[in-house]
């Protein structure tokens, strides 16, 4: 339907502008994504959420329980236990009023919620408050997302606007622009989990590699005619070996 092919759109969307492969984030709405429907969310926004946890270090599975027990409590208004209801009002958020905006614009009332807790809460009693707001299983999944919320709030934007991700799947093929796309963000994310002393190595390998390629690239344009025997020759190996 219309609706299958949206969807695998914007998830293949996602999975090139994040380090979270298209299949993670399909896990994650398989497990979810019928709730997220009921939570306020639409399956693209459900996809956006689950590609930034995802991306931020999260398994498929530990995503989906994770978007599963936040949206829970983001939807719970008065029937949040006191303690519960006291760590939302710490962060200035009334749990009634936030069970209506949930309703009314879910990406949105999620930012507003987890900025809330980034701003006015000590960094070091981030986990507390996402535990005491959300619960263990939310806390383990979203904390780490919370060093990058204008990731997640990229990726709602990005399926906020249909012609982004229009025939995404279709344009896909297994292009050097596309593999190199996933190496970027992947490269960008386990920058930010080693760190800049034990990314000199890697970054000494990679620049290695590039300068290799580059003089085989140019070397490979300048004798093209012997680079296509070569394949021709290979190939014919291939074939009759």
């Amino acid at each position: 339907s219309e609706e299958t092919y949206r969807l695998a759109d914007a998830v293949n969307y996602l999975s090139n502008s994040n380090a979270a492969q298209a299949k993670e984030i399909g896990d994650t709405l398989q497990r979810y994504g019928a709730l997220g429907r009921v939570a306020g969310l639409t399956s693209e926004q459900t996809a956006a959420l689950s590609a930034s946890v995802i991306a931020a270090g999260a398994s498929a599975d530990t995503a989906a329980t994770g978007i599963k027990a936040m949206m829970r409590a983001l939807g719970l208004g008065g029937s949040m236990a006191d303690r519960q209801a006291a760590a939302f009002s710490n962060v200035g958020m009334d749990p009634m009023q936030m069970q209506k905006a949930l309703q009314k614009d879910a990406p949105a009332t999620i930012v507003k919620t987890l900025k809330a807790i980034q701003t006015k809460v000590p960094k070091e009693m981030w986990n507390q408050y996402l535990n005491a707001m959300f619960g263990d299983e939310a806390a383990t999944a979203v904390g780490p997302m919370m060093q990058n919320l204008e990731a997640l709030e990229e990726n709602f934007a990005k399926v906020a606007d249909k012609s982004r991700y229009a025939g995404s799947m279709l344009a896909r093929s297994a292009t050097t622009s596309n593999a190199l796309a996933l190496v970027a963000n992947t490269a960008k994310y386990v920058g930010q989990i080693l760190g800049e002393p034990l990314l000199k190595p890697i970054k000494d390998i990679s620049l290695y590699v590039v300068k290799v390629a580059s003089r085989f690239g140019q070397w490979a344009q300048e004798n093209q005619t012997l680079v296509t025997w070569v394949m021709k020759g290979a190939a014919a190996y291939g074939i009759f070996r």
